[in-house]
């Protein structure tokens, strides 16, 4: 699932033991996500809800998380509906609604992604997809990149995939290049990791990942000249 190669040395397998479950937290986040063009003008302001709940699921100890997109046009807003196995984030299930009342549901198991054949009017009922080996919900990467145990110059291979896209799941490479002191609303200074994915030549995101709780404060993606942030806008509120 989770690969690293610390310090240069040769590329190893995380256990399943070794991803700091202890960093998520039940409770409410915000975000404010936001287009800023090469003109500095903003474009397609949202605000991004995401809850974490500690539940049970068939007598298995879950992460459940609940997000609700809501921007100024309507039919933007989208509500999604994840869960996932508490000891080693593996996804279980994801139901998602867009503005539209498009519905798309899944179940993920250990070898394929299926349609959710419970759900009415599920989009992609005709769904299948083969895993060669599992992969992490690319829909919440922001409470996965809270698990990564943090040093100095790692760099971690991700297994991602976006329920129900086209594309294959694949492994990213994120980078720890460097820590920054992040000047962060009424919290004061922010001690940060910087993780950093390149995309392709002139596309890339970087991260600003507290020390202390490992939430993530900032994303910064650049892409031509255009830039997309989101910033936390509130402590976790339990």
């Amino acid at each position: 699932m989770i690969v690293l190669n610390l310090n240069g040395q040769e590329i190893i397998k995380i256990d399943e033991t070794e991803l700091q479950i202890k960093y998520l937290k039940e409770g409410k986040n915000q975000y404010l996500v936001y287009i800023e063009k090469p003109d500095k003008s903003i474009v397609d302001i949202s605000i991004w809800e995401r809850t974490i709940f500690f539940k049970k699921h068939n007598n298995e100890e879950v992460i459940i998380i609940e997000q609700h997109w809501k921007n100024q046009d309507t039919l933007r807003h989208r509500y999604i509906y994840s869960i996932n196995k508490y000891k080693n984030f593996q996804p279980i299930y994801q139901y998602s609604k867009n503005g539209r009342d498009v519905v798309e549901a899944f179940n993920f198991e250990q070898d394929k992604i299926i349609a959710a054949d419970s759900i009415a009017n599920n989009a992609k009922k005709d769904f299948y997809k083969v895993l060669i080996e599992p992969t992490l919900n690319w829909e919440l990467d922001l409470e996965t990149f809270q698990l990564l145990p943090f040093e100095k110059g790692t760099n971690f291979k991700i297994s991602f995939y976006h329920p129900g896209s086209k594309s294959e799941p694949k492994f990213y490479n994120y980078n720890v290049i460097g820590e920054e002191n992040l000047n962060y609303f009424d919290d004061g200074i922010v001690e940060c990791w910087l993780l950093k994915i390149v995309y392709s030549e002139g596309s890339n995101a970087t991260y600003w990942i507290g020390k202390q709780d490992r939430e993530v404060i900032k994303m910064l993606e650049e892409s031509n000249g255009v830039k997309r942030y989101k910033i936390k806008l509130n402590s976790n509120d339990n």
